[in-house]
């Protein structure tokens, strides 16, 4: 895979948000940090299974950007009668 393919399934597996994200994530990581502990039967069958996931996200959904607004509550002291000092 190339690296505009991994960074996009990097997207992907972020914006996915579940098990599936998480899993697809540690393949990521298992293919970016552990190449020379791997042996090359599994980094073969590791470069099937991200392909498989990164054409099954082009296929099957789209990243929409979208603004989202979101209000908080807070707790706030409300002076309705002037400050007593002792």
């Amino acid at each position: 895979m190339t690296l505009v393919e991994l960074k996009e399934l990097e997207k992907y597996a972020k914006l996915e948000g579940s098990e599936l994200g998480e899993i697809v994530d540690i393949l990521l990581c298992m293919k970016e940090s552990y190449l020379s502990e791997l042996s090359d039967d599994f980094i073969d069958v590791l470069e099937k299974e991200l392909k498989f996931h990164l054409n099954n996200f082009r296929s099957n959904c789209k990243i929409v950007k979208k603004e989202v607004i979101i209000t908080n509550m807070v707790e706030e002291l409300d002076w309705t009668g002037s400050y007593n000092s002792f």
